[in-house]
């Protein structure tokens, strides 16, 4: 044994009875006053869910019998009392785990935990580290495991008493050597907990910028020891470690699944002392973009939501290749105008040519938008105009505009859209530099500089716009859809998929549609929110022609609003906050029915809206 295996706590290992390891009650535990539920708002009285954990129990003995799970828990740093309630959940698992490691315990804390839990006698040691990540000890911990999966659960984190049995069982089913959940974010009392956010199907990009699957990892044993040799590991800080090995494991090639259900919970104090430093964040996202072979240029820092979880957006130099701009109108001369001089102010571009669709404009609009083309517009944009007498039918004009002019990408920009920043179209070109990135959409702002849109997600509902903090609008990522009021899209994914659907989506739905069919021949949709523009299309359009093609989707038998969810949450993090509290929406329901009440309430209503608007124009002042 070389001196480093020294620091590896030995232990007897457990014999396997034929009845199985053994577990306590959950009412024998210190977690019978925690928030117990799978998902926020689903309270379980105590005795409803130790029937689900005994039921667990008899059917893993007899089901998964051989299938054995180990524990690798991270404790370095970590509080002794959240050690001991970790062990707590521990020896209430319904699926009893054959090896449980303390990464980072003393043998001083070792010992005192064996005494306090003698039901874990025989699986449990620790390793002794002096910094709280040793890659080195935690390669040769693994390899000398037995069990033929190990779930890695980072500091302060505690385990649902389920969810060694689920993690086995979607492992199974799943069949994928990497699962990830949803984990809860409670609150001091343990009480009441709030779901934090994960990605239902995390894109290989999409970690260039935040982690979406955190710090509760189940691996298949053999797949572990071949991400752990991934030198990246090295490289990168211990506060992000479970970063980079969700990140490892995809350039493994995994395809990391979310299981739906809250696995394990965190203490909202606990969440905000371990965030990882800034500087760690954007040194592991240029780590990524390098093995990538990315040309990082930008790098912004991001703070995600009232929980502050730390992300960056990196801003990567742009592909060279012809660029094809499609713009359709029909009147609204100053429209098009503000479009074209924003796209004159572009910077870092090659070769662009700008197809301008006319559909049936007033003789006079017309001029006036040729007069502008040849006085003020550099002769760099090569601008032809393309006349469409028909119907007005967007799907077409945007066909007819990109079959109009050879080019190796194509921009498609509404006529009332207004590019914020003279790189905004280079940031979106950036991301074709990877071959399987087919559509890369931006951030689109109302005139008042509320978001319009933050990429598209498939709900229940239908096609939605992200428009809210909590849905991750100021990420880059791999998304659903983008809106094709600012779209690049590569040449030959439109020609593969030929063009947009003029019959099915002529207006409303076509972005979401054809980015839906380029998901399934292979392509991504990557939403870049550092490219920005103004969308002057009105907040309180009502109902709209498209409205229809909702609903003709679902008569189609277009399940496109079933496929998946972009994010699985039952509430978002930005709702954790003492407003969510019971007590606090009955006085604000009696509140809002007295008349003498609400009338104050206007009265404060309009400072707070104001506020509100500086907070989202303060964007562009970053």
């Amino acid at each position: 044994m070389n001196a480093r295996s020294e620091n590896i706590l030995p232990i007897e290992r457990a014999a396997q009875a034929d009845a199985g390891l053994q577990r306590c009650a959950i009412a024998e535990t210190a977690l019978a006053t925690t928030a117990l539920q799978l998902l926020p708002g689903v309270r379980r009285k105590l005795e409803l869910l130790e029937r689900a954990c005994a039921w667990q129990n008899s059917f893993a003995r007899t089901e998964l019998k051989d299938e054995t799970i180990a524990l690798i828990a991270f404790c370095a740093g970590a509080e002794r009392k959240n050690i001991k309630l970790l062990l707590h959940s521990i020896s209430c698992q319904s699926l009893p785990p054959t090896e449980i490691v303390l990464f980072g315990a003393s043998h001083t804390l070792l010992q005192e935990c064996t005494l306090d839990f003698p039901i874990l006698a025989g699986r449990l040691s620790a390793v002794q580290v002096e910094e709280e990540v040793d890659i080195d000890l935690l390669r040769e911990t693994v390899s000398g495991m037995e069990s033929r999966r190990v779930l890695l659960l980072d500091k302060e984190l505690i385990l649902n008493p389920q969810a060694l049995f689920i993690a086995v069982k979607n492992a199974i089913a799943l069949d994928s050597p990497v699962l990830f959940s949803n984990h809860l974010v409670m609150r001091s009392s343990f009480k009441v907990a709030s779901k934090y956010m994960r990605r239902s199907e995390p894109g290989p990009y999409d970690l260039l910028s935040f982690d979406h699957t955190g710090g509760c990892l189940c691996f298949g044993r053999e797949f572990l020891s071949t991400v752990l040799a991934d030198n990246l590991l090295d490289a990168a800080s211990s506060n992000v470690f479970f970063w980079t090995l969700a990140a490892s494991a995809q350039m493994a090639g995994a395809d990391p699944r979310l299981i739906p259900l809250s696995l394990s919970f965190q203490s909202l104090g606990s969440f905000n002392k371990n965030l990882p430093d800034y500087e760690s964040v954007r040194n592991l996202s240029t780590l990524i973009a390098q093995r990538l072979e990315l040309p990082l240029e930008e790098l912004h820092e991001e703070s995600i939501g009232l929980l502050s979880a730390r992300a960056v957006t990196p801003v990567f130099a742009p592909v060279e290749g012809r660029l094809n701009v499609v713009i359709p109108f029909r009147d609204c001369a100053d429209d098009t105008i503000k479009c074209l001089k924003s796209l004159s102010k572009q910077q870092g571009l090659g070769e662009v040519s700008v197809s301008l669709v006319n559909n049936n404009s007033a003789p006079e609009e017309l001029e006036r938008v040729r007069q502008f083309v040849n006085e003020s517009v550099s002769s760099a944009f090569r601008v032809r105009f393309v006349n469409d007498t028909d119907y007005f039918n967007f799907a077409r004009l945007i066909n007819v505009g990109t079959r109009a002019a050879d080019a190796d990408f194509y921009l498609w920009l509404n006529n009332d859209v207004e590019l914020l920043d003279s790189k905004t179209i280079a940031r979106m070109l950036g991301w074709m530099r990877l071959p399987d990135v087919g559509i890369v959409g931006g951030k689109l702002f109302y005139p008042d500089s509320s978001v319009q849109h933050g990429g598209i997600v498939f709900s229940a509902l239908g096609p939605k716009n992200v428009d809210s903090v909590g849905e991750y609008q100021d990420l880059c990522r791999e998304v659903d859809g983008v809106s094709f009021a600012m779209a690049l899209v590569r040449r030959e994914l439109f020609e593969e998929v030929g063009g947009l659907d003029e019959f099915l989506c002529p207006n409303g739905f076509g972005d979401a549609l054809f980015c839906e069919t380029a998901r399934e021949t292979g392509w991504r949709t990557i939403y870049s929110p550092r490219a920005t523009a103004y969308h002057y299309e009105s907040k309180s359009r009502k109902e709209q022609v498209e409205d229809q093609e909702r609903f003709e989707l679902s008569l189609a038998g277009i399940d496109i609003a079933e496929r998946y969810r972009e994010f699985h949450s039952e509430r978002r993090a930005e709702e954790f906050d003492i407003l969510a509290s019971e007590p606090i929406d009955r006085l604000a329901a009696i509140l809002l029915n007295n008349r003498t009440a609400r009338k104050y309430l206007n009265f404060f209503a309009a400072p707070v809206m104001e506020l509100g608007r500086w907070a989202k124009n303060s964007f562009f002042q970053r």
